[in-house]
């Protein structure tokens, strides 16, 4: 099972992901997932569907 979390803080968006390690009949709640994520955020849309582009980047750096 995986477990993800994204939020916002002082204008940064965080990305956390975290996951059991198995081996067989044996596992470990210790492996964490480190990825690069791109992401787009677009704004609200008008009247014809059409979003604005907010922000766009990657999770270690946009």
């Amino acid at each position: 099972m995986t477990l993800c979390a994204a939020w916002r803080r002082d204008g940064t968006i965080n990305f956390a992901s975290d996951s059991e390690l198995s081996f067989g009949a044996t596992s470990a709640p210790i492996a964490i997932k480190v990825v690069r994520a791109r992401f787009r955020i677009g704004g609200p849309s008008d009247e014809r569907g059409v979003a604005d582009l907010v922000a766009e980047g990657n999770s270690w750096r946009s």
